[in-house]
Parts: structure tokens; C-alpha cells; sequence
């Protein structure tokens, strides 16, 4: 979480000194009265890079299970993981603004423009064999277009709430660190079960 707050500060950062260049490039005579842009919600899509905090512990394997030398239980598994997926959003975009410069007959000449989206998201992973992967939640993203306010590509970071369907972990009648249940054979150590967990995401996103 501690890197997540330390990007989007940057983002803010970034955003900021682009506003300032704008500031910088345009005289006060040279304000944007034609503004092409009359509403900038879309739709976004991209891939995204998932980092997943879950309520469980993901064992990769039942052998990752084994009863120690004392008879407790130990296990190997994880309750953090990453993965690929996709992401779709809905922006939810305060106007963004256009950046340009006055030629030498002090006409404005608009070259891009970028702003900043707050929006919902709806995410998959782990898709090799059907989803597995499901999240919803909340991202932030910086993005930038051309001169009409089209064309936008985004950098976003999101956060939610994730299920991760039919992953292995320990049976509810065995707990790590205690002898197991008497006469539990050591194939029911472990089951299948939907988990949930808390999600973070990077994606990158184009509009459409």
C-alpha cells in the first residue's frame, strides 16, 4: 500500500507541473473559449497488473500441507499474491484542460490535453482455464489525449474488493500450527473454496 500512495502522489505531481505548463505556455488573453469537450466520460479498457491481499492462506499444492515432527500442522501457502488480468471503467472525469503555446500572431495553438478520471472498475484474472478471477472497486488515473480532448490513453491505480473462485487451502476442521483432527485422512487436509481479499491494481487503459 505504502508504494500505491507513493505512485499516486507522483501522478499528482505530474499533473500539477502540466497544469503549470499550460499557465506558463498561454497568456491570460488566450483562454480556452472554444473548448471542443462537452463531456469526457467513456469507457476505458486495458490490461492490468493485480497485487491481491487475501482472507485465507492460497496453498500452490496439498503438498504444501504435512503434519511437522512434534504432530502439529504446517503449511506453505500464502495469503498475498499477483496477477495479469483486464479492466474495464467508467471515467467519472472532471473537465480536463488543453495545452498549448501562441504563435507569432498570438493565436493559440492547441497540441494535446490530459486530466485526471475517478472511476469504478470491474477486473478479471486468472482466465487460463474460464475466470477465476473476479474484482470490483475504485481507480484513479491520469490520462492524456490529443488536441480534441480524443485519442486518451490512462495510467490508472485502482482499489477493491476481489473473489478468487475454487482455490486450494487448509479444510475448516484443520488449523496450522495444531495436531490435526483425529482420524482426518491426509488427503481432507486441504478443499476448494471461493476466496476473498482486498485488491490493488496498475493498468494501463485507452477509451473507447
Amino acid at each position: 500500500m505504502k508504494i500505491i500512495v507513493f505512485l499516486l502522489s507522483i501522478f499528482i505531481q505530474c499533473g500539477y507541473a502540466i497544469s503549470q505548463e499550460k499557465t506558463q505556455d498561454l497568456s491570460a488573453a488566450a483562454a480556452d473559449t472554444d473548448d471542443p469537450a462537452t463531456a469526457l466520460s467513456s469507457f476505458g479498457f486495458g490490461p492490468a497488473f493485480y497485487m491481491i491481499s487475501y482472507n485465507d492462506e492460497i496453498l500452490a499444492d496439498s503438498k504444501d500441507v504435512r503434519v511437522r515432527g512434534d504432530g502439529d500442522i504446517d503449511s506453505s501457502g500464502s495469503k498475498f499474491g499477483t496477477a495479469l488480468g483486464l479492466e474495464v471503467h467508467y471515467d467519472i472525469s472532471v473537465k480536463g484542460w488543453r495545452n498549448g503555446y501562441l504563435d507569432a500572431n498570438k493565436k493559440t495553438v492547441w497540441t494535446k490535453s490530459s486530466g485526471f478520471i475517478v472511476s469504478p472498475f470491474l477486473g478479471v484474472y486468472d482466465i487460463d482455464n474460464g475466470i477465476n478471477g473476479l474484482a470490483a472497486g475504485v481507480l484513479f488515473g491520469y490520462w492524456t489525449g490529443d488536441k480534441n480532448f480524443e485519442n486518451r490513453t490512462s495510467l490508472n491505480f485502482g482499489i477493491g474488493y476481489t473473489v478468487h473462485r475454487n482455490q486450494l487451502v487448509l479444510s475448516n476442521k484443520v488449523v496450522e500450527g495444531s495436531p490435526p483432527p483425529t482420524g482426518l485422512e491426509t488427503t481432507d487436509f486441504t478443499t476448494r473454496k471461493d476466496v476473498t481479499g482486498i485488491i490493488a491494481l496498475v493498468s494501463v487503459s485507452v477509451d473507447f
